[in-house]
């Protein structure tokens, strides 16, 4: 005699923890899902399988699709930070609180000119 196939129950609001495993295995699930689909990883070989054969997929994706970078790209991020103004590093004043130098710049000038 063939068993009746049973469907999982879902409470309202939340999602069957079967159907997560896309979005987990993408990294694209909220915090409370994670938890409650991670609790149910552990009993699930299914789940599990399913994780490790999207997993390879997206990696496949991912190296199938990846594009070098132009060579010369190094060389043009150095140059334009090299032309970039930094901003000096932040002191502590007397109250414990960080600040750039330039912070203080406005009244270095002023002591200066007087």
């Amino acid at each position: 005699m063939e068993r009746p196939l049973k469907l999982p129950v879902s409470l309202p609001g939340r999602r069957e923890p079967h159907t997560l495993a896309g979005a987990y295995a993408m990294d694209a699930i909220s915090a409370p899902d994670r938890t409650r689909f991670e609790r149910h990883l552990v009993r699930c070989q299914e789940c599990a399988q399913e994780i490790a054969s999207l997993r390879e997929a997206t990696a496949r994706l991912a190296t199938a699709t990846a594009v070098s970078p132009p060579p010369d790209l190094k060389a043009r991020v150095m140059a334009a930070a090299a032309m970039t103004r930094q901003q000096p590093p932040a002191t502590a004043t007397a109250d414990g609180a960080a600040r750039t130098g330039r912070a203080g710049l406005p009244r270095a000038a002023a002591r200066l000119a007087a």
